[in-house]
Formats: structure tokens, sequence, C-alpha cells
């Protein structure tokens, strides 16, 4: 008998499952109202997006934010994880997403500093660079002039 993983069972998936069937949410979400359509635009925020790997220093005017928590195999040791797929949107509505702990924490300090999109007089400009160098690269966001 192997000692094979499989990454798709055990309790990353049944936790998964739980949070469907049980309704809890495991998106989070700064646009508000709990209409139909207002959940409309948060699906589709977080199925037509742009992989902001690919948008590096384009200035986004930052007015609305989704989080997803997703399970990815960590490619060092081969365990099932969950981490933050930030995806950002801004003002005409087009959203941008990474998989990236710099983004998801500069997110937080946003937050942090500027209250919630809600509380803002206008979008946020900010643009995603990546710093670092070889195998320790990452993004993050910075404001935008």
């Amino acid at each position: 008998m192997g000692t094979e993983i499989d990454a798709y069972a055990g309790s990353a998936t049944e936790n998964a499952v739980d949070k469907l069937a049980s309704g809890k949410a495991t998106v989070f979400s700064t646009i508000t109202g709990d209409d139909f359509e207002t959940k409309m635009l948060v699906l589709e925020a977080t199925t037509a997006s742009f992989p902001l790997a690919e948008h590096l220093n384009k200035k986004i005017e930052l007015a609305n934010v989704v989080v997803q928590v997703i399970d990815m195999v960590n490619e060092d040791t081969g365990a099932v994880e969950s981490v933050p797929r930030s995806i950002l949107i801004d003002k005409s509505g087009t959203a941008y997403h990474a998989i990236s702990s710099g983004v998801f924490k500069s997110l937080e300090n946003i937050f942090g500093i500027l209250g919630q999109p809600s509380e803002w007089a206008a979008p946020v400009s900010v643009k995603c660079v990546r710093g670092g160098s070889g195998t320790r690269q990452y993004m993050t966001l910075v404001p935008a002039k």
C-alpha cells in the first residue's frame, strides 16, 4: 500500500463542503447590498477577473474588494493550505485577482488605515508592484499618483 496523499481529500475539502452545506460565507466583499443584482456583481468579480500579475504598475482606482478563501497545494510541503484570493475592483467595475499574501497584507493595511471603501471619499489609487528577487519574489500594492 502506498503513502500517496490525495490533495483533494481530507479536512480541507470536508471543511469546504461543510461551509457550503451550512450557508457560511467563504467570500468577503465590500460591495454593499443583499439583493440578487449585488450578489451577481460579486459572483462576476470572482469569475471574470483579470490576473493582477499581468497588470503590474498599472494605476487602479480601487473601489471595492472581494476576497475568497481557496485551497491550494503548497509546492514545498505538498500540504493543502487555505489562502486568500484577493480581487480588486476598480471604479468602472473591472476586476483583477491575485493569490498573493503581499497583496492581501496590503489590503489589510489599506482597510486598517483608510477604513472600508464605503467610508472613502473617492476610490483609492493603487498599483501593484513586484518586489524581492529570485525565488523570494512577491507582489504588493502601493499608492499610485
